[in-house]
Formats: C-alpha cells, structure tokens, sequence
C-alpha cells in the first residue's frame, strides 16, 4: 500500500507543481487553485481504500499541487510538482512535473478534465506514452478530486 500512495504522491506532485507550457496561461492554471480531496485513486486497475484516501490532502495554488500524506498527527510524505497545461488539445492534457527528488524536472504526461468542483486526472508514468482515455491501465493511473468548500 505505501508503494501504491507513493506513486500517487509522485503523481500529484507531478501534476501540481505548475510550471505552464505556451498554450496555457495563469487564468487557466488558477482555475485549479484551492484544496481537494481524493475521491477515487486507480493505478494498474487497483483502488485505493477509503482510510489512505482520506490520509491525503492536496493543495493547489500558484500553478503548484503540494501532496501531503498524514496517520492522525504524523506526517508520512510530502511532495510539490508543477502543472504544465495545454487545454487546446482533446482531452486536455496536463503534464506533472517533478519539483524534488530522483525524479526532479521529469514530466509525467496526462489528461485532465475539470467539471465545476470535479477534477479528474488520467496520468501515464514518467517516460510512458500520454493516455488518450480516462482509463487506468498498467502504467497509468487516475484520480478524481472534488474542491473542498
């Protein structure tokens, strides 16, 4: 379980941290700004359970997601990526850049639909094809956010 929350921390920190490519701008990338709670996590077509989403807390603001993970008062990880969008493509895709780390200034290619409060990402790993459907596969993974109010 804790390779599995890694992954997904990478993913997020991938996914937040926001460093915009030339089609995106500061409007579009603010328009993610805010907390959110993990909803669902799929990666290699596995959930994770309830009690390690609940351990996660994402933040974005800046064009940055900052990933943390807390056990009660205990923290357990954190991570920061960078967000580069291009909203012109269909889907729009999102690409995670890594801000710490072995894997720092790597991108992970994505997908990205955002619905009112509802953010959904479909991210491939580092080096991996970007996904064209919102389909967790062998390696990629998906995540659907919902603004906390």
């Amino acid at each position: 379980m804790k390779l599995r929350i890694g992954s997904f921390v990478l993913l997020l920190c991938i996914a937040v941290g926001v460093g915009c490519r030339k089609k995106s701008s500061h409007q579009d990338v603010s328009k993610f700004d805010g907390e959110w709670a993990v909803v669902q996590l799929l990666e290699k077509g596995r959930a994770l359970d309830t009690q390690a989403l609940k351990r996660l807390n994402i933040t974005i603001a800046q064009g940055k997601l900052q990933k943390v993970e807390v056990d009660d008062t205990r923290l357990i990880s954190a991570e920061e990526s960078a967000i580069q969008l291009d909203p012109t493509k269909s889907p729009a895709e999102i690409d995670l850049v890594c801000m710490q780390g072995d894997n720092l200034g790597k991108a992970r290619p994505g997908i990205f639909s955002l619905d009112g409060d509802t953010l959904q990402i479909c991210i491939g790993e580092i080096g991996s094809p970007r996904p064209t459907d919102f389909v967790a596969g062998t390696n990629v993974s998906l995540i659907q956010l919902e603004r906390k109010k």
